[in-house]
């Protein structure tokens, strides 16, 4: 593959600053600067990059649960994808630039944050259905597994409701704010191993065949609302769907639709 010239450069040179100083947000800057590491070595982009010492993270104590995201920490993450988004538009076709948000997105679903120092902690929320959706049968596994003394992760599997893949596309390709993308289209579900199997069979990459791939400029597309009454994902557009349909904005009739037409169909819940 043929070495970038790296137009990153100034983006990459402040994070050291922000992993020294903002104990907040440090372990993603840690983390984005290791990314960049290895796409020097694999001769992506070029970098003369320090190396760092291994992350620390503070322990919790006993007792102490993981807190979601504060507001400072989702608005960082999401500036860091429109700078990526204005590199990436402005200069030349950085492939390096959907490694870094892509990352960006699982920062997004899947870290909490340390409830009294609010210091980052990866993947934190990862398997932890009182932060993200789960859909019934994922509830009924956590619940068994618990009583059985198993490990959450070997009985669920963090699932986007909208592939990374597309909503990588959607910041990099500047049809919508990357706000928007982040706060509408970004959700994790919890769904049984056999549920992501069938997933990856249908829709690994994409959305439902018949709806097509998202389309910013038809409306929202993955907008996930609990309703007040059933912590059923809801509809508001004719074209509102992904692959998991119902963790979209996708009606009752709508999923039973897709299920009769051989696609997928899973109930989704709120956290909690």
């Amino acid at each position: 593959m043929e070495t970038r010239v790296l137009e990153l450069g100034a983006w990459l040179a402040a994070q050291p600053q922000t992993r020294a100083e903002n104990p907040q947000l440090g372990h993603w800057a840690h983390t984005f600067l290791a990314l960049a590491k290895k796409l020097a070595r694999k001769g992506i982009l070029s970098s003369k990059l320090e190396p760092a010492p291994r992350w620390q993270g503070k322990r919790l104590l006993r007792g102490e649960m993981v807190a979601p995201l504060s507001e400072r920490q989702r608005e960082w993450l999401i500036d860091q994808a429109r700078l990526l988004a204005e590199m990436k538009r402005a200069g030349r076709d950085l492939d390096c630039a959907r490694y870094f948000v892509d990352h960006l997105i699982w920062f997004w679903t899947a870290d909490g944050c340390h409830p009294r120092s609010e210091a980052v902690r990866r993947d934190a929320v990862k398997h932890d259905h009182r932060h993200i959706w789960w859909s019934y049968e994922a509830r009924k596994a956590i619940d068994t597994a618990r009583s059985q003394g198993k490990r959450i992760s070997s009985v669920v599997q963090h699932e986007h409701a909208v592939p990374k893949k597309e909503l990588v596309n959607l910041i990099l390709g500047g049809q919508l704010e990357s706000r928007a993308v982040l706060e509408r289209f970004a959700r994790a579900v919890l769904v049984t191993k056999e549920e992501h199997l069938k997933l990856n069979k249908h829709f690994k990459v994409g959305m439902p065949g018949r709806l097509g791939s998202l389309e910013p400029t038809s409306g929202p597309v993955c907008a996930v609302q609990p309703s007040p009454c059933s912590h059923q994902a809801q509809s508001a557009t004719d074209r509102a769907a992904s692959r998991l349909t119902t963790a979209s904005k996708v009606s009752h009739k709508q999923g039973r639709d897709l299920a009769q037409d051989g696609r997928l169909g899973i109930d989704v819940h709120e956290g909690l």
